[in-house]
């Protein structure tokens, strides 16, 4: 029996979306032009699979990581993820990084409150730091405000005061 299906339909698509909506809530943050895309891109790959690393014991993070060794095969399943997360996100009228943070910030109490019925506080504390890590790891991958490389930000303040905001929510 998979750890999803202690979870109504509803509940497990919010857990599992988060990592990758703090990823995407980063990633638009600024503009990093397409070299800092990608790499924002791929940092968010590297911080779904270092759960598994850096969390071995925790199966919440498991369950969504599903891990394949594979890093172009996780590449692939965050890409669809990502592109079904936005067109979710069209479908209920969101279509601007504002509407993604407002929406995101509602959403973190709601999965915590999903959490704490079934999961231990071990695990609970993993997942949030996890998404944190995610986070924090999608922030530092690409400068924003940079002009052909020249200035800007590894961590810029706009990048900032949403990991400020999730740390509150989540902690």
């Amino acid at each position: 029996m998979s750890l999803e299906s202690n979870y109504e339909s509803a509940a497990w698509t919010r857990i599992y979306r988060l990592p990758y909506m703090v990823a995407m809530a980063m990633e638009g943050a600024g503009r990093s032009g397409v070299t800092g895309s990608a790499n924002e891109r791929m940092a968010m790959v590297r911080g779904l699979a270092s759960g598994v690393k850096d969390f071995p014991e925790n199966p919440l993070i498991r369950s969504i990581v599903q891990a394949s060794g594979e890093e172009n095969q996780l590449l692939n399943v965050t890409s669809r993820t990502h592109d079904e997360i936005l067109d979710c996100l069209a479908d209920i009228g969101i279509e601007d990084h504002s509407g993604l943070l407002k929406h995101l910030y509602a959403m973190v109490p709601t999965v915590l409150t999903d959490l704490g019925s079934r999961e231990t506080s071990d695990t609970i504390e993993g997942y949030k730091t996890w998404v944190l890590n995610i986070a924090k790891g999608v922030a530092k991958a690409g400068k924003e405000g940079d002009f052909l490389g020249f200035g800007g930000e590894w961590f810029s303040a706009e990048e900032r005061e949403i990991y400020k905001e999730l740390m509150t929510l989540l902690f």
